[in-house]
């Protein structure tokens, strides 16, 4: 029905799949009724409805056991962004589906057009994202950009995270609770992830200019437990180290 263009017909029986699915335990096919959904709502311009959805269908279709499919749910995310006006998610998320490496084609096609749509900076987009969110809700916005940022390249990722750490301290309000936050996820990561994302930071610390960033970062890394503030320092002197720098953090 949602094929031949019937989506009001096809909406109760979607929703009813999705339900049954849900309470069989069934995520997957919670994620395919839900992606479904979405896009049924997408069509006939109920954004709100589709947007909900669709982050079902993300959360329903893990990053991490289920690439491809969460890719797919990312980009259809995308456009119901799009369509509701949110610009700034519109192209995280589809800059989110384009980094997963086992994207299909398709998908890569709808979410590369998205951004040659809406150009814009990654980095700029999540601090306008972080700044429309209340605190406890910053942690999962940054964790489903941290994940993408290992499949840039070097340049473009040490851009991401200086343009970044820049806006993190041009807040002046929020700027120590932001920092917190962002090296609460680097620490939730893997150790290539950490290491790729502790280099960017000590290299965004060496930029001329970056007293106060390094003052920010480390009253930030003060409020952690002493092994995670240990874990910070000595990963960061050894990068710095490493670069012909001076090991000053401690």
């Amino acid at each position: 029905l949602l094929t031949t263009g019937d989506v009001d017909a096809a909406l109760p029986r979607l929703q009813e799949a999705m339900t049954l699915a849900e309470r069989a335990g069934d995520e997957p096919g919670v994620g395919a009724a839900a992606n479904a959904v979405g896009l049924a709502y997408l069509a006939v311009r109920e954004s709100p409805a589709a947007v909900a959805a669709l982050r079902r269908a993300v959360g329903a279709f893990p990053r991490s056991v289920r690439p491809a499919e969460h890719a797919m749910a990312k980009a259809n995310l995308a456009l119901a962004h799009e369509q509701a006006g949110d610009r700034e998610r519109a192209r995280l998320a589809a800059g989110q589906a384009l980094a997963v490496p086992s994207a299909a084609p398709p998908v890569r096609a709808q979410a590369q057009l998205l951004l040659t749509r809406l150009p814009g900076w990654a980095h700029e987009d999540l601090l306008a994202v972080l700044d429309r969110e209340d605190r406890e809700h910053w942690l999962p916005v940054l964790r489903d950009e941290v994940l993408r940022w290992p499949e840039l390249s070097g340049d473009e990722r040490q851009a991401m995270v200086s343009g970044f750490l820049r806006g993190v301290v041009a807040r002046a309000g929020k700027s120590y609770d932001m920092a917190q936050s962002f090296l609460e996820v680097v620490l939730e990561q893997p150790p290539r992830t950490y290491e790729l994302l502790i280099s960017a930071v000590s290299r965004a610390c060496s930029e001329p200019g970056s007293d106060r960033l390094r003052a920010v970062l480390a009253s930030a890394m003060a409020r952690f437990a002493i092994p995670q503030w240990q874990r910070l320092a000595a990963s960061l002197n050894a990068v710095a180290a490493a670069s012909g720098d001076p090991a000053t953090w401690t």
